[in-house]
């Protein structure tokens, strides 16, 4: 149990939640559709290599716009959010914003590009390989230059979806729709505990910082 907490501490990404596809305008050809779908595997296989390499320039290539922005939002609740603007996010994005507290250079949370910042994020390794590595994408639904992928999280018996994104000629990743992929673990192992989400993410951060750093992770840095 304690190994599972420690990855689902390091396993980040989507403060936007996903939903069932809507029916696109006109429906791709055959050819669209399959050349679409190698492409996405092709971002998301790169995205998993790169995260187990920790080569966060690598990472960032494959990653959508959106990524970067939600990225620079949680950052902003980590510098000067209280407990109040830090409950206020999804439980991936508390327990991110609390990592990003308590791994990254202070320098780099204050004045990295929204980008370089989701690099810092990668090289760090706060995002787990092992975890990242143990993901499948199952089928894809694909419209009008969106996409989202299956993933069936076990232990919570239930079904999340990976986002993906065409942008300037490419499909990317939007890393933060895998906060649904860890919220769903997160919740499963609270049930399973006969814990609340906030006693949950306490244990999460007891179990990888020990009390002192736990107790001061909570507080912000400071813009």
């Amino acid at each position: 149990m304690k190994r599972l907490l420690v990855v689902v501490v390091c396993l980040f990404g989507a403060a936007c939640g996903t939903s069932a596809p809507t029916t696109p305008s006109s429906a791709p050809s055959t050819s669209q559709v399959v050349d679409a779908s190698q492409a996405i595997g092709v971002a998301f296989e790169t995205f998993r290599k790169a995260v187990v390499a920790k080569d966060g320039a690598a990472a960032v290539s494959v990653l959508s716009s959106s990524t970067f922005s939600e990225y620079d939002k949680i950052r902003k609740v980590a510098l000067t959010g209280a407990e109040q603007q830090v409950a206020a996010l999804v439980p991936s994005g508390r327990i991110l914003a609390y990592t990003m507290r308590g791994e990254l250079d202070p320098v780099v949370l204050r004045t990295a590009s929204p980008r370089d910042l989701v690099k810092a994020v990668i090289g760090q390794g706060l995002v787990s390989g092992e975890s990242v590595s143990a993901i499948t994408l199952g089928d894809l639904t694909i419209n009008d230059g969106k996409a989202l992928g299956k993933v069936r999280v076990a232990r919570a018996q239930t079904t999340v979806f990976l986002s993906f994104l065409r942008e300037d000629g490419a499909w990317r990743f939007e890393l933060p729709s895998m906060f649904d992929f860890t919220d769903a673990t997160l919740g499963a192992v609270a049930k399973q505990k006969n814990l609340s989400q906030a006693q949950m993410i306490d244990e999460v951060l007891l179990a990888k910082y020990g009390p002192a750093k736990a107790a001061e992770v909570r507080k912000p840095i400071g813009a």
